[in-house]
């Protein structure tokens, strides 16, 4: 394998070999020179800060302006919807008002219908009540089927009772008055 040569060993030189001449005035003057980057960098500084101070309490102010009005709007949104249930509850009792009213109305005149129509029917059927009821009563209609069966069957009986009892009560007395002579057979 080919390898580069191995460089010398060159050991570093012990002591000062090199110097910098430097001439009074030739170097900046400290006080001088640093006296406006330091006026400029503690005025930013400051100003930074300043910011920065101002920055927190526009953001306090504004975190508590948030917080007025978020506390207003909540108290105005009860509010409106307070008024708006009351609002509802009105509309509500109003319907429910007009529905009975017209409930109310409707029987009225259902009630009124009624007695029209029974005031008429009376007027119309009055004359013919007395000839109808006679009719139905002599046709039998009316009458209880046992006061008709009692008519039809019992009571013919009794009068054929009846009648032969008054006859022998009349031969009875024809005899004890001695109009009649008794004939034996």
């Amino acid at each position: 394998m080919d390898r580069p040569p191995t460089p010398e060993f060159i050991p570093n030189p012990a002591g000062v070999n090199k110097e910098t001449q430097i001439l009074d005035h030739e170097l900046f003057d400290y006080e001088l020179e640093v006296e406006p980057i330091l006026e400029v960098l503690i005025g930013k500084a400051l100003e930074e800060a300043k910011i920065e101070a101002l920055e927190e309490w526009e953001k306090a102010e504004l975190l508590k302006h948030k917080h007025e009005y978020e506390r207003v709007h909540e108290s105005e949104l009860m509010e409106v919807q307070r008024l708006e249930a009351a609002y509802n509850r009105r509309v509500e009792e109003t319907q429910r008002r007009k529905l009975q009213q017209e409930a109310k109305t409707q029987i009225k005149v259902q009630t009124q219908q009624k007695l029209l129509a029974r005031l008429i029917s009376r007027g119309v059927l009055l004359p013919m009540k007395g000839s109808a009821l006679q009719l139905l009563d002599a046709a039998g209609i009316l009458r209880n089927p046992k006061e008709q069966d009692l008519y039809a069957t019992f009571v013919p009986h009794l009068f054929g009772v009846v009648e032969e009892q008054v006859k022998e009560r009349l031969k009875e007395k024809l005899i004890m008055s001695g109009n009649i002579i008794l004939k034996h057979e």
